[in-house]
């Protein structure tokens, strides 16, 4: 028998959300459900207050539906099985037809909604820790709590005296710095989750960020220290009380905040993408020097499972250059040439490769062969 549908199928309970004690009762397979809004709860997403989040509950009570714009789901949470359904988007509706209004106990009329549980919604384990039920929504972690418990023990911006951090290293997020995807940015997350550190190299700056309370404080680089194995960093000179304190936005499921005259915008990892132009390959690129003193190589430290250190061509004038770069690595099996093509923006920094990867016996060999100004290409001239 289908597996899905004896999840689903009639069953009752009862049990405690969140401190409410409710008479549950399991969805059954492509049931309508009916829900009136609830302002007893609240949302994090990474650690963070999801502001917009709404909360229905069935009528009758027993499941609450959590519509989370900024991941763009609908989420049904199911106690009695501890799981949560994930519903299409915009799946909660007004219910059409006046006469089916719900009264308080006053009985004053409230708006019901409406949503269709599909037969073949999928679903997922939820953890309940501390009062609060956590689940996943991609790769962000949502938890639900009493609404009173969102604006408790927030951690303070500035760390207090003698406060020890665990700040461990974190490859779920990526930067981008006005706009340009910046690859050699590093995060660590505390344990537990409610603070990030932002070291920016390019910026000589670093930046730890509050999440719930949506506010930051700059540091200069030297005052946190990695340990050896680059998984952990620790705070060694402690945060004056009288550091200035910066606003952190949040705007879908990205953070965004200003260091100097720079916009600095913190996004999951899959959400970064080095910004590269299309380029007419059928047209010769002929090398202009100008245009190749507008490329800078350099090398910095990357964490990924088979490469630690990464090179990378930096554009620094005004308008997008083609590059034409043969990289040639010297693997066991041997040599390894190869020639590509990029158009790079202005002021943005190009991954070119690992520089030393894993199977390799030395590192590789990136020569910029010629490079010129990506408008001639475009107009053909």
């Amino acid at each position: 028998m289908n597996g899905m549908l004896l999840s689903r199928r009639s069953g009752s309970a009862a049990v405690t959300l969140l401190g409410l004690s409710l008479f549950v009762t399991a969805p059954v397979a492509a049931e309508k459900l009916v829900f009136k809004e609830s302002a007893g709860y609240c949302a994090e997403i990474d650690g963070a207050d999801a502001s917009d989040a709404r909360f229905f509950l069935t009528d009758p009570p027993g499941r609450v539906l959590v519509d989370l714009p900024s991941l763009s789901a609908n989420v049904l949470i199911l106690p009695k099985v501890r799981k949560v359904v994930m519903l299409p988007p915009s799946s909660i509706q007004p219910e059409v037809d006046p006469s089916s209004l719900g009264n308080e106990d006053d009985g004053e009329s409230v708006a019901r909604y409406v949503a269709q549980l599909p037969s073949d919604a999928p679903d997922s384990p939820v953890s309940v820790t501390g009062g609060a039920w956590s689940f996943e929504v991609g790769d962000a972690e949502v938890r639900i709590l009493k609404a009173a418990d969102c604006h408790a023990n927030v951690a303070p911006v500035i760390p207090v005296a003698g406060e020890a951090l665990v700040l461990r290293a974190c490859d779920t997020y990526c930067a981008e710095i006005n706009g340009a995807y910046a690859p050699d940015v590093r995060f660590f997350s505390t344990d537990p989750k409610g603070r990030l550190l932002v070291d920016l190299p390019s910026m000589s700056t670093s930046a730890l960020l509050t999440l719930k309370a949506q506010k930051l404080v700059t540091l200069p680089r030297s005052s946190f220290k990695l340990e050896a194995d680059k998984s952990k960093a620790a705070l060694v000179d402690q945060v004056s009380p009288e550091a200035p304190v910066s606003s952190l936005s949040m705007g879908g499921s990205a953070w965004s905040f200003k260091v100097n005259d720079s916009e600095v915008r913190i996004l999951k990892a899959s959400q970064c993408r080095p910004v590269v132009a299309e380029l007419p390959l059928n047209e010769p690129v002929t090398d202009d020097l100008k245009a190749k003193k507008c490329l800078h190589q350099d090398s910095r430290p990357i964490r990924t499972t088979d490469c630690t250190n990464g090179a990378f061509l930096r554009n620094s004038c005004d308008v997008p250059v083609v590059a034409v770069v043969q990289i040639t690595q010297h693997l066991f099996s041997g040599t390894l040439p190869q020639t590509t093509s990029v158009v790079i923006p202005p002021g943005v920094d190009y991954p070119l490769g690992c520089v030393w990867s894993s199977g390799a016996m030395g590192p590789a060999n990136f020569d910029i062969l010629a490079a010129a100004f990506a408008r001639h290409q475009s107009t053909g001239h």
